[in-house]
């Protein structure tokens, strides 16, 4: 796949130390567009024919879609985990030399969903513990106040807490 010049794929020293103090950082612009036209043809595919691991959260309006594991299904998703920019993005944030996929998963939630989607704390529902876990969230269009931008908590991986997991939205399950 060929990559768009205008991506970034350098991390730098100060990002890193911004991620390890807050526990989250915004990197724009590291998915080019060719992989977010790749991935939005997934994830239409995905809405055409979910696997076993869909969540329906619609609540009239637009569509809410949760779906896990599709690496494991589609090869476009498979390509997009293991050779995009993220592994790589991950080892540098991280610092480690080797990175592990626990799984992928996708919440696409399409304009004018009434479903709200509630406040959750990631760790708590993951079959792991410790400190060298990442998740990035892609936004495949644009995002502002107005529209959807994720909110986080930060600087609460330092707390050691793990918090109730809770239900994202009512879901009525494929």
């Amino acid at each position: 796949m060929k990559t768009n010049k205008n991506s970034k794929t350098k991390i730098t020293k100060i990002e890193v130390k911004n991620f390890e103090e807050n526990g989250v950082i915004c990197l724009r612009k590291i998915i080019d567009k060719n992989w977010l036209e790749e991935i939005k043809l997934a994830i239409e595919r995905d809405y055409e024919n979910p696997g076993p691991f869909f969540h329906n959260y619609d609540g009239g309006g637009g569509r809410f879609h949760a779906s896990s594991r599709r690496w494991t299904a589609h090869k476009e998703f498979r390509r997009y985990v293991f050779h995009s920019p993220l592994p790589k993005i991950a080892s540098v944030l991280l610092k480690s030399n080797k990175i592990n996929l626990l799984y992928d998963q996708i919440f696409t939630k399409e304009p004018k969903t009434p479903t709200p989607t509630a406040w959750h704390n990631d760790h708590s529902v993951w079959p792991i513990s410790g400190r060298q876990v990442i998740s990035f969230w892609l936004a495949l269009d644009f995002v502002n106040q107005s529209n959807g931008t994720m909110h986080f908590a930060l600087k609460s991986h330092n707390e050691r807490k793990i918090y109730q997991a809770s239900n994202l939205a009512k879901s009525s399950i494929a």
